[in-house]
């Protein structure tokens, strides 16, 4: 008997074990998940500033953005073009 009270008294350490682990482990993934979406949410506030900024300040941008606001508009002409493009093949 005094084995079989060993074996049981392992597994059940073993047990616990395993148990604390997995509850570490399913922990660090509900933080991890908590992180990502803060930090989407932290990047779609950077985003709004940034087409905020951009909307009232296009006709008069800072020169540092000078370059980025040229890029926007260019990007924006592709854009347009490309959807034209597409509506005139339907």
């Amino acid at each position: 008997m005094d084995f079989i009270d060993k074996v049981v008294a392992t597994m059940e350490v073993v047990g616990k074990e395993v148990a604390d682990k997995t509850k570490e482990v399913a922990d660090n993934a509900k933080l991890n998940i908590q992180i990502k979406e803060a930090e989407s949410d932290l990047k779609n506030c950077y985003e709004k500033i940034g087409k905020q900024y951009y909307s009232e300040t296009k006709d008069t941008p800072y020169p540092e953005y000078l370059e980025l606001f040229e890029t926007i508009e260019k990007l924006e002409s592709l854009i347009r073009k490309k959807k034209e493009e597409l509506a005139a093949g339907k």
